[in-house]
């Protein structure tokens, strides 16, 4: 469970101290939520520790099952977070695409003419009560090794997902020194115009340098918000996002020599948006774009309003617009890293234009040039 749940059910409901934290030493309380009991150390979210009791649902869980049973398996990732994508239709039988983490992941299409061939995974329908497993203890060694979030073994560490749990596992090969979920910044989030944002950022990792390090798998819209948000208050520190391609960089680098790397890693395809296409100038080459066109991108450093611009042409080099300032904050750092996108037109609306992108180099990229100590 989250710190942002920890913190929606905190009215009910601390019961009491019930011990030393075996983790950092502090107290262990017990707290009643409408999910069940747990105890968890009252130095979270510095320490993670959490056990969950005997009278413990999680409902989102149970929900997701019921949701993702009737589903089939494809062979293609989520573009927002990297889980499997199910094939499903609606009560009137329309078949839509969606990802098996809903609802935490929104991604979702409803199937079109692209989608007739779809490569269905036939050795496995989806059936996620196979995977969500009785264990009551958050900590509980089995649990950690068959799933994503939880402590592992070897790093002895309580994380959010198997990426982090591998950029750990990471830093301690390469012996650079780090501090987990250590740092947290203000976002002055009744202060700013984004509606998404944040009230305080927490980076995964700060190194001793004071680098900042983000594991991103699952790019949502908040995400992007306090990520331009942090930059624009905080343009001094060196924020570092670790997305799905530099993970597959790292995979591909480190994969089979850090003991204990957990799985393998695609580079994954994910849409922005292209604004500014209703200028008259622009229009006219807009308006010739057909669904599945690809257009391209071009850092414009000497963009006196926006140090992140990114500026989209066709294949004549004629200006259709800008990649949006949320997008752009995210991808311009690794466009000037040296990583190369393709922008491939996939709807078409009056004010904008949605894309997707993906990256198109990395299998000759080499991720130090990314980030100087993954060398």
């Amino acid at each position: 469970m989250r710190y942002n749940n920890l913190k929606r059910h905190n009215a009910d409901f601390v019961l009491g101290v019930v011990g030393k934290c075996p983790k950092c030493g502090n107290d262990v309380v017990l707290r009643k939520t409408s999910y069940g009991n747990f105890e968890n150390c009252s130095n979270y979210p510095q320490c993670r520790y959490i056990v969950k009791k005997d009278n413990y649902t999680d409902e989102k869980s149970k929900y997701n099952v019921k949701k993702n049973d009737k589903g089939q398996l494809i062979n293609e990732l989520c573009p927002q977070c990297g889980g499997n994508l199910l094939l499903n239709s609606n009560r009137r039988g329309k078949k839509f695409i969606g990802c098996e983490n809903y609802p935490q992941c929104k991604y979702g299409r409803w199937c079109d003419k692209n989608d007739e061939n779809l490569e269905i995974n036939d050795s496995n329908l989806c059936n996620t009560k196979n995977s969500i497993s009785n264990i009551k203890e958050y900590d509980d060694k089995q649990y950690s090794s068959k799933f994503k979030k939880g402590i592992r073994d070897d790093i002895e560490q309580d994380v959010m997902s198997s990426w982090e749990a591998n950029i750990i596992r990471l830093f301690n090969y390469l012996k650079i020194e780090y501090k987990y979920e250590s740092d947290s910044f203000n976002l002055g989030k009744s202060e700013c115009d984004y509606r998404y944002v944040s009230f305080s950022y927490v980076p995964d990792f700060v190194l001793n340098d004071g680098t900042l390090i983000e594991v991103k798998g699952n790019l949502d819209y908040r995400s992007l918000q306090n990520i331009r948000r942090f930059n624009e208050l905080y343009p001094n520190e060196k924020l570092v996002i670790i997305d799905s391609d530099i993970y597959y960089l790292l995979d591909k680098k480190y994969g089979n020599i850090v003991p204990n790397w957990e799985k393998s890693a695609t580079p994954l395809t994910c849409y922005v948006t292209v604004v500014g296409i209703t200028f008259k100038e622009r229009k006219q080459y807009v308006d010739k774009l057909k669904d599945n066109d690809e257009i391209y991108l071009v850092r414009e450093l000497d963009n006196k309003y926006d140090k992140n611009a990114i500026k989209v042409v066709d294949k004549d080099n004629n200006h259709l617009g800008y990649i949006s300032g949320d997008y752009a904050c995210y991808y311009a750092p690794k466009m000037d890293k040296g990583i190369k996108y393709k922008l491939i037109v996939k709807e078409r609306k009056e004010k904008v234009l949605n894309c997707a992108i993906s990256p198109t180099n990395l299998d000759s990229y080499d991720v130090s040039d990314y980030l100087d100590i993954f060398k």
